[in-house]
């Protein structure tokens, strides 16, 4: 995502990005980025330095030698998220910052007060629209760039594998509602079966109890279930789909629909050109148009359209050159964001 949408900010120019995280993800960043990517701290730190807020002064001392040691045009933090590393982002001292917000509505207070140089970016654009007025935010990225490069491994005839990223967890998604997806699609006689590819830990949260719920219903067959998924199996799952498929448990769905809250699977969705199955409104707030998704208005209307599409490489084309236009737009924003804050005037010659 930086490498393809910062440049953006500098006409375009090539940039040379460095990368600089936690000890406990650096081979598995160089995996996604390259070898541009160093350890922050040492392996010993969360030992030496038990709580997060002393690490955070730590964070604050090295990478304040970092600036003054390379000298970089752009400071970005990957998130300002818990307090403790919006604290340390705001306490560094540097002429030109962006502070990459995740989770927008957290951050009423902290980021209403900023200095010059100093901007919030989230992602997506439905999130920037939705927040702008309020002046959190300064702009949006949009996440849709693949972490790996896998190649397609396409389902069998006549079965549409449905993924279902994300911890299985009640509070957050609507797992149940898949038992009565299944129960419509019983009653229907058709030859194409509709399985769905849960992307998350079986094991964890609420696994064990809807994986009992699962049998109990006598839907097994309609279900591919997972222990932990290292990253490489992970997408490759993922690209193996036919459609992926967001849950919004119904009634936080203002939070997706108002409250400017979008799900990490609509990034994997784009990076991976998979179209989405969404409730009509989500999919109206988030700009995706019918014809580059799966849209339902009920349980029983998506039963009904599961099985005829094992082979809809039109939507499929639909929702990649959706995608593609959300990133263009993304980066035309960036280029006019740039012009209009001072903060870049001096940096793109």
């Amino acid at each position: 995502m930086y490498q393809a949408l910062i440049p953006s900010l500098f006409n375009d120019q090539e940039l040379d990005l460095h990368y600089y995280v936690h000890p406990a993800i650096l081979n598995r960043a160089r995996d996604f980025v390259g070898p541009q990517v160093y350890s922050l701290t040492p392996p010993s730190l969360r030992y030496a330095m038990p709580t997060k807020r002393i690490r955070a002064l730590y964070y604050r001392w090295r990478i304040q030698q970092l600036l003054e040691r390379l000298k970089p045009v752009l400071l970005i933090f990957n998130t300002i998220e818990p307090l403790a590393y919006f604290n340390t982002f705001k306490a560094i001292r540097h002429p030109l910052k962006i502070g990459i917000v995740h989770n927008p509505r957290g951050q009423e207070t902290r980021c209403r007060i900023r200095s010059e140089g100093e901007l919030y970016l989230c992602l997506h654009e439905f999130n920037y629209q939705r927040l702008k007025t309020d002046g959190l935010v300064d702009g949006y990225l949009s996440p849709f760039f693949r972490c790996l490069d896998i190649p397609r491994t396409p389902s069998p005839q006549h079965v549409v594998e449905i993924a279902v990223p994300g911890i299985v967890n009640f509070d957050r998604r609507h797992y149940p509602a898949l038992l009565d997806l299944c129960e419509h699609l019983s009653r229907q006689n058709v030859e194409t079966e509709v399985v769905f590819n849960i992307l998350g830990n079986i094991t964890t949260k609420d696994g064990p109890k809807f994986r009992r719920m699962i049998r109990a219903r006598g839907f097994d067959r309609h279900f591919k279930v997972h222990s932990f998924l290292p990253d490489s199996i992970f997408f490759r799952q993922l690209q193996r789909a036919n459609y992926v498929m967001p849950l919004v448990v119904s009634n936080r769905e203002s939070l997706y629909i108002n409250g400017g809250k979008v799900t990490l699977t609509f990034g994997h969705a784009g990076a991976y050109k998979k179209p989405m199955i969404l409730e009509r409104d989500i999919a109206s707030a988030w700009a995706i148009p019918n014809e580059a998704c799966v849209s339902y208005t009920s349980l029983e209307g998506l039963a009904k359209k599961l099985p005829h599409l094992d082979q809809d490489d039109l939507r499929t084309e639909r929702h990649e050159r959706c995608i593609a236009e959300m990133v263009e737009q993304n980066k035309f924003f960036l280029r006019k964001l740039s012009r209009n804050h001072d903060a870049f005037g001096e940096r793109k010659s």
